[in-house]
């Protein structure tokens, strides 16, 4: 009966492939610790760091500035304008300029010999978004917050030689006397308006500085809302757009202008507490005056005074007065 083969694994192999095995074990468990002991001095520094810069007395120098309360947004712009159409189908001969001032009884276009006329005094365009019908003086208070986003324009822009069929839009005539704009903002926001109050509007991309405008009406919704405005100027840059990039402005605040951050309570009063030259501080009453965003104006303090925008990392009262 022959004897099956059997094979055995050398031992000293055997023993220099665990040697080997716990060897890579050890090195993946150092890799490990090290990473581990790293990340603890990462985080060790970062506290550090935090509580050394932190809890340090930050200064600000108290000046004589402009606070501005206001916020930049879009806003949707409603004309007071209307759209002429084709009574027959040809090729359009365009007879005045993209944004030149016409007159009653004016011939603006010709569509194979047959010349349309104007019959509103305005500004003349030959582009349409089909929102006009929409998007009227008088129809203001039919838009909600929700629609306010969902405006979708069909830009259409005609040009000479251009051919129309009967009934197309070819152009519009826009009274300039008058511009609205909608702007959509928190409720919590809204509360802080009124109707006919002035306010102010600035464009991003333009070099007008501020408009005057007045709040006509105020949409107030669950918890969005719009803010509609009656502007001063009109602004033939904004003649064939929907929506615009502005800040709007509440109002402008002018005094001395510090961090509100930097004013806290004390027994004795509100107030400041500010740096003097010698190392020491004092605590200065104060008393806000106006208020915007995180900056506000005071009474009581004197330009160039250095105040300590974070009061809390002084322990006032119970050093003697040393930073």
């Amino acid at each position: 009966m022959q004897k099956d083969n059997v094979y055995y694994l050398d031992n000293k192999k055997h023993k220099g492939f665990s040697r080997t095995m716990n060897y890579r074990k050890n090195e993946k468990r150092k890799k490990k610790i090290l990473l581990i002991v790293i990340l603890l001095i990462i985080i060790l520094i970062f506290v550090a760091f935090y509580y050394l810069f932190h809890n340090k007395p930050v200064l600000t120098l108290a000046v004589y500035d402009e606070l501005v309360d206001g916020f930049e947004t879009k806003a949707l712009v409603v004309r007071d304008e209307i759209v002429q159409y084709s009574p027959v189908s040809g090729f359009a001969k365009l007879l005045k300029k993209e944004g030149e001032r016409v007159y009653y009884g004016q011939e603006i276009i010709n569509i194979d010999n047959n010349t349309v006329y104007n019959y509103r005094p305005g500004l003349i365009s030959y582009a349409v978004d089909y929102l006009e019908d929409k998007l009227q003086p008088d129809s203001l208070r039919d838009i909600t917050a929700n629609d306010f986003n969902d405006y979708q324009r069909k830009f259409q822009q005609l040009v000479n030689s251009r051919y129309v069929s009967e009934g197309d839009p070819v152009f519009r005539v826009i009274n300039n006397d008058c511009l609205y704009l909608v702007i959509k903002a928190k409720t919590s926001e809204l509360k802080r308006y009124r109707p006919n109050e002035k306010v102010f509007v600035q464009s991003t991309n333009l070099k007008y500085g501020m408009i005057d405008a007045y709040i006509i009406d105020i949409i107030e919704g669950e918890e969005e809302g719009l803010l509609i405005i009656s502007l001063n100027l009109f602004i033939p840059e904004w003649l064939n757009v929907r929506f615009v990039e502005i800040k709007f402005i509440k109002n402008i605040y002018r005094g001395i202008v510090i961090p509100q951050s930097a004013i806290f309570t004390q027994p004795e009063g509100e107030g400041i507490l500010v740096y003097n030259s010698n190392g020491t501080h004092a605590f200065k009453k104060t008393s806000i005056l106006e208020k915007a965003g995180s900056h506000v104006v005071v009474d009581g303090v004197e330009v160039g005074d250095n105040v300590i925008t974070n009061p809390w990392t002084v322990e006032y009262g119970r050093d003697g007065g040393n930073l």
